[in-house]
């Protein structure tokens, strides 16, 4: 009997935990709001996520964007829910509220086919309290809602966690299912695009849910995780086919979005990592033809000095917002140690920008978090964009490249944070550099993507609107919005031309740039029309070649003297190339040079559609130049620019002469196809009479910063280095009537090579321009080192994918000094200081190179 009565008694619990049990529809902390809410109402006054007052998870939803309400307000923040299978349901949340008694009202209502009030409360009781109310199950939505009268406003209300319950259903209900979706591909639930809530655990690892797609269609799905469960989110084509994954960790949300490439039903898997318990997600399926006017990419590399300013801009971009007509799409990478708010998160986020007037807190919806990234890479650049161009299709695009600029070169000192290579990463310590090819990289793999040009490429960066820059920019994008000085750390005003925008969605490429511009405050900025600046490059040519022949005649003083008048930027080596023209062009020289200064003057004003400089920066024109003062500070790197096939890099090394004929000749060099690792060789062309040579690659494609081809005069000098993908172009001028070209490959990587089809060669009389003072030495495709070393410095440019010792022995053998080279490229100086800091005295040393795939000893001179 006491048997009996034991039985009945469990068979009476499990019925009674069975018919008690609450399934959780959805809970929301409101950290990621208004994510999984449909924002509505007064204009400019919604319902926004707050950090001021908050009960738990640092984020609360508050009934304005502002410190205090506006009257006359009626705002919305409305949800989906599925109670299908359910016999009750209670909605709890936390409130804090100081709104007039009486008169301004937060309330509770639920959808069933009309709206139902089911809970209001005016007044003030400024601590959390906590609510519960009755939902009907027939309800398929419910919302906050707050409504204000004429007059008197305070702080407003704030709602936080919360969680939407139900009982009497079973633990699956899938969708509303009434049981469990499916656990493979085939076997997938059926659901229209909505909001949704499901359970998984150990015994039951995945559910699929399928849903009807047409090709263009952009399908977004997120999936939201019970807080101590980690569930990740993938995503098929009708094909079984994964096309995308969002595998965040425990409690964290994730989300895909992806443009369909074919029609049919698409599944979402919902897989259970660890953990347990209800999901909440949502399927949202657009039509791919519904294309917007705009799409402006924001590639912003806060991941350096500048993290505070980039949130700063972040929120002038929110202050105006997507629109129908426009989207705006962020990727930001932010820093540690320089600033911490917005939860100080130090990874790299995709952002759709949405309307928020809070100029401090970032409430745009996050599309996903991808962890740490190298802004600094050109792949990083690339891979963005063409994602952003993907999944945010429109008419027209307009990619801004947010940073640290230095014009065409990389600032290779440490002690300079401020002027980096264009996008500066501090996680990495990599850049954008534009002299070895990674940024015509980067918007090749774009153009190609995309089918045709960028229409509008900016840089909302110091020192970047240079004829250099632009000339690699040329091929890839139809306007160009630049600084030819430096930027305050602010940079643009994004309000002004955004609201623009979205005012007059249809203008033209060169109209927003002119509507950047115009809201600008910096000292200097510029439009550009990129079609034009092939004419400025062939009259920068001719003006060179006058330039070079005025010299030979004795007009070097007067060249001088109108260069050292020139309008310079912050890097004295970046002058005006209007004023320098205009300064010619006023000077007492033949009139044939004054001719070619006024060519580039018009062709000048061809190019720059607009500028807006301040009052201090009135010689500006748009375009900046290359020209150190001295041809002894000419910068070897600038020999890689395609550029240098003109008469510029000649003039600026110093060449003076007469006139002279270039007389092209067929002539086929190539190297293996696809070259291997380890390879060297040299091929020489030589061309009798010749003063000067230089040849033609019809194609160009080696490893990156690892793989290179060298030009040399007749005597070994290094004239020029190559690498990375370059297409078509003319190598550097090389003195003389032979010329060397050397491939030196790596122990990894291969690529097409080079195809040489044609050299030039000059007749005229030449002299010399600057001599290279140091002879380089190559050794095993690691180091370019000088052999002379003069200013107490040893020179050398450095190329290696593991640490390098390099120590330097006097002749008794004695080390006097030690260095390491970590990973990595670029130039290098040490000063010949011994381990005691005094210098050392001039003679004869050896130097030691030692690491992977190097150990080498030479010998070099210290000159006083």
């Amino acid at each position: 009997m006491k048997y009996l009565k034991l039985v009945l008694l469990i068979f009476f619990l499990c019925g009674f935990l069975s018919i008690s049990y609450a399934t959780t529809i959805f809970s929301d902390n409101m950290s990621s709001f208004p994510s999984g809410w449909t924002l509505s109402g007064t204009s400019s006054n919604y319902w926004t996520k707050s950090s001021n007052r908050y009960y738990s998870s640092s984020y609360s939803a508050k009934c304005t964007p502002y410190s205090s309400y506006n009257n006359n307000t009626d705002i919305y923040a409305t949800k989906n829910i599925n109670l299908s299978g359910y016999s009750s349901a209670t909605l709890s949340f936390k409130v804090w509220q100081y709104t007039e008694s009486g008169y301004d009202y937060i309330y509770v209502d639920y959808y069933n086919g009309s709206w139902h009030q089911v809970w209001s409360e005016s007044g003030s009781h400024q601590s959390w309290i906590t609510k519960n109310v009755s939902i009907p199950i027939s309800a398929t939505k419910i919302r906050f809602r707050f409504h204000s009268d004429y007059s008197v406003t305070k702080e407003g209300a704030y709602i936080d966690d919360v969680v939407l319950s139900a009982e009497g259903g079973s633990t699956q209900n899938d969708a509303g299912s009434g049981g469990d979706a499916g656990d493979s591909f085939s076997s997938g639930l059926s659901i229209n695009p909505g909001s949704y809530s499901g359970y998984m655990d150990g015994s039951d690892r995945n559910d699929y849910y399928k849903f009807n797609v047409n090709s263009g269609d952009i399908i977004e799905v997120t999936l939201n995780p019970p807080s101590s469960s980690d569930y990740d989110l993938y995503l098929y084509d009708p094909s079984g086919n994964r096309k995308a994954s969002s595998t965040h960790g425990t409690g964290q949300q994730d989300a895909v979005t992806y443009t369909a490439t074919s029609s049919g039903y698409w599944r979402a898997r919902m897989y259970e990592y660890s953990g347990s318990g209800n999901y909440s997600f949502t399927v949202s399926v657009s039509g791919g033809s519904t294309t917007k006017k705009w799409t402006f990419i924001v590639y912003l590399n806060a991941d350096n000095n500048l993290e505070s300013y980039g949130i700063s801009d972040f929120n002038e971009m929110e202050a105006a917002g997507s629109s129908d007509d426009i989207n705006i799409i962020v990727q930001i990478d932010r820093a540690t140690g320089y600033d911490n708010s917005n939860g100080n998160w130090t990874t790299c986020r995709r952002y759709y920008i949405t309307t928020d007037n809070n100029s401090s807190t970032i409430n745009s919806t996050l599309i996903s978090d991808i962890g740490e990234q190298d802004m600094g890479s050109p792949t990083t650049l690339k891979t963005f964009v063409n994602w952003a161009i993907d999944n945010y299709p429109a008419d027209h695009y307009f990619v801004d490249v947010w940073d640290h600029g230095d014009g065409w070169y990389k600032d290779n000192d440490p002690e300079s944070p401020l002027f980096k290579g264009a996008s500066y990463d501090n996680s990495s310590g990599n850049e954008i550099e534009i002299s070895n090819g990674e940024l015509a990289n980067a918007l090749s793999g774009i153009k190609s993507h995309l089918g045709h040009n960028i229409d509008l490429l900016g840089f909302d960066a110091c020192l970047m609107s240079m004829w250099e820059v632009m000339d690699v920019c040329k091929n890839y994008s139809d306007v160009f919005i630049g600084s030819e000085e430096t930027e305050s750390a602010d940079g643009w005003y994004y309000t002004s031309f955004l609201n623009s925008l979205r005012s007059n969605p249809t203008m033209s490429a060169i109209n927003l740039g002119k509507a950047v511009i115009n809201g600008s405050s910096l000292a200097t900025i510029s439009v550009t029309n990129l079609s034009q600046i092939p004419a400025v490059t062939s009259k920068v040519n001719v003006f060179a070649q006058k330039l070079i022949q005025a010299r030979g005649e004795g007009y070097s003083s007067k060249i001088n003297t109108a260069r050292n008048n020139t309008r310079h930027f912050y890097t004295v080596s970046h002058i005006d190339l209007y004023d320098f023209a205009y300064n010619i062009a006023n000077s007492s020289v033949p009139s044939y040079l004054k001719t070619a200064a006024n060519d580039v003057k018009s062709s000048v004003a061809n190019a720059v559609e607009a500028t807006h400089n301040s009052s201090s920066y009135s010689d500006a024109h748009g375009i900046a130049i290359y020209h150190p003062a001295s041809a002894s500070d000419y910068d070897i790197r600038y020999n890689n620019l395609a550029i240098t096939s003109t008469k510029w890099d000649e003039y600026i090394k110093g060449e003076s002469g007469g006139s002279g004929t270039w007389t092209e000749v067929s002539y086929s060099v190539s190297s293996p196809h696809n070259y291997t690792n380890n390879y060297e060789h040299t091929w020489t062309i030589t061309h009798s009479g010749a003063t000067k040579m230089k040849v033609y690659f019809s194609s160009f494609n080696t490893e990156t910063n690892y793989d290179f081809v060298y030009i040399y005069d007749g005597s070994n000098n290094q004239i020029a280095r190559y690498d990375g993908n370059k297409g078509a172009f003319w190598s550097a001028e090389v003195p003389g009537d032979v010329v060397k070209v050397k491939l030196v490959t790596d122990y990894s990587v291969t690529r097409y090579g080079f195809n040489i089809s044609k050299y030039s060669w000059y007749d005229g009389i030449v002299t010399s321009p600057q001599e290279q003072s140091n002879v380089l030495t190559r050794i095993n495709n690691v180091f370019d080192i000088s052999t002379k070393m003069v200013n107490n410095k040893v020179s050398f440019i450095y190329n290696t994918k593991s640490p390098i010792t390099v120590k330097i022995y006097n002749t008794s053998g004695k080390m006097v000094l030690k260095k390491l080279i970590m990973p990595g490229f670029g130039n290098k100086s040490i000063d010949l200081l011994n381990n005691s800091k005094r210098t050392l005295p001039s003679g004869i040393y050896f130097f030691k190179v030692n690491g992977e795939n190097i150990d080498e000893t030479f010998k070099i001179i210290k000159l006083r």
